[in-house]
């Protein structure tokens, strides 16, 4: 399945999630490239749109290939198996990890109006991202959820590898797909148009979403 661009992937994303019998859900986006996902996904189910932090660890040779992940609190997540054929060692490991919760501050600041709700713990958060390679940071928004009292945590992507599909079907109390392909490369190479997002236009989707949960509402 291809899609045109991430708003394309987010409308045909809602038309799935709006079917499935959710309790009070919440989408939640993985910024930046899970935003326009969830903000077209918003617009097609009326659910509210939210925001968390997580961000991917970086192996030094391969900055796409992610170890782990980690957010702004809780104890980072590990891939075990991918670091042991990777042969990372402590020191490059924590450094990535010091590096990656500076920038999830750095994130959580910027998005501060459109944050997940922490004193509501009726939510159901779907944590929404354009797609799944390893599954990392999903994984990671995922347990820090969990330890925060979330009792159910669901997953949304359009397109996902088989592995780490699985990997996150494992994690959470659900996963919604549009399509696991066989072959998978990378998320991009299921979008025709899948360019970088900058942080101004990031802020921006929050901004326009007359959806966007407020922190100071609860």
């Amino acid at each position: 399945m291809i899609f045109q661009d991430r708003t394309e992937a987010g409308k045909k994303l809602g038309q799935t999630l709006r079917i499935q019998k959710i309790d009070r859900p919440i989408l939640v986006a993985l910024p930046r490239g899970g935003l326009p996902v969830a903000a077209a996904a918003s617009e097609v189910t009326g659910w509210p749109l939210a925001v968390f932090v997580s961000r991917k660890l970086r192996c030094p040779w391969q900055p796409e290939l992610a170890f782990g992940a980690v957010t702004e609190n809780g104890p980072p997540y590990f891939n075990a198996p991918l670091m042991k054929r990777l042969g990372l060692d402590a020191e490059t490991r924590n450094n990535e990890v010091a590096i990656q919760r500076l920038e999830c501050a750095r994130r959580r600041e910027l998005f501060k109006d459109c944050l997940t709700p922490a004193g509501d713990l009726g939510f159901t958060p779907i944590i929404v991202d354009d797609g799944i390679a390893t599954g990392a940071t999903m994984i990671a928004a995922v347990q820090a959820m969990k330890a925060a009292g979330f009792k159910r945590v669901l997953c949304a992507a359009p397109v996902s590898s088989l592995e780490g599909g699985g990997e996150i079907d494992a994690s959470c109390d659900g996963l919604v797909t549009l399509d696991r392909p066989p072959v998978f490369i990378s998320v991009g190479q299921f979008y025709v148009h899948f360019p970088q997002l900058s942080d101004d236009e990031a802020v921006a989707i929050c901004k326009q979403s007359n959806r966007c949960f407020k922190p100071d509402s609860q």
